[in-house]
C-alpha cells in the first residue's frame, strides 16, 4: 500500500515539475490593416462596397418577399385543407402543402445565396481594379 501512495505521490511530483517547465506563448490574430496611396483608391472602395451592400441587401429583400409568400400559401393551402372532410383528400392536401412550401423556400435560399455569392464576385473584381488588398472582408462572413 504504501509502494502505491509513494509511486502516485513521486509521478504527482515529476508531472508537476514538468507542466511548470512547460510555456505558452499566445497569440493574438490582429486585423490586417490597409494602406492606401491615394484618395481615388479609397472612394474606388467604398463605391465598390457600397454597390456590394445595395446588391446584398436587394437579394436580401427578395429573399424576404419569395418565403413570406411561401408562408402565405401555405397558411391558405392548409386551411383548405384542414376545411377538406375527406380525411384521404386532406391528408394529401397538407402534405402537398408542405412540399410545396419547402420547395417555394429552399428555391428562394438558393437564389438569394447564388446573387450574394455574384455580388461577392464583383466586388472581389472591384477591388482589384481599384487596387485595395483584402482588409479580412469575406463572404463567409455573410451567410444566410
Amino acid at each position: 500500500m504504501k509502494k502505491g501512495i509513494t509511486s502516485i505521490i513521486v509521478g504527482s511530483a515529476l508531472f508537476a515539475t514538468f507542466a511548470m517547465a512547460q510555456t505558452t506563448t499566445l497569440t493574438t490574430a490582429t486585423p490586417t490593416s490597409v494602406s492606401l496611396n491615394a484618395s481615388s483608391s479609397i472612394s474606388c472602395i467604398a463605391s465598390a462596397v457600397n454597390t456590394r451592400e445595395s446588391a446584398i441587401s436587394s437579394a436580401f429583400s427578395t429573399y424576404s418577399t419569395a418565403v413570406s409568400t411561401a408562408l402565405s400559401t401555405r397558411a391558405s393551402s392548409l386551411a383548405n385543407a384542414w376545411n377538406e372532410t375527406n380525411s384521404k383528400t386532406r391528408n394529401s392536401d397538407i402534405k402537398t402543402a408542405w412540399s410545396t412550401y419547402n420547395s417555394a423556400v429552399k428555391a428562394a435560399r438558393l437564389s438569394h445565396n447564388t446573387l450574394v455569392k455574384a455580388d461577392w464576385a464583383s466586388f472581389v473584381s472591384a477591388r482589384k481594379s481599384c487596387k485595395v488588398p483584402s482588409a479580412g472582408e469575406s463572404p463567409s462572413n455573410d451567410n444566410l
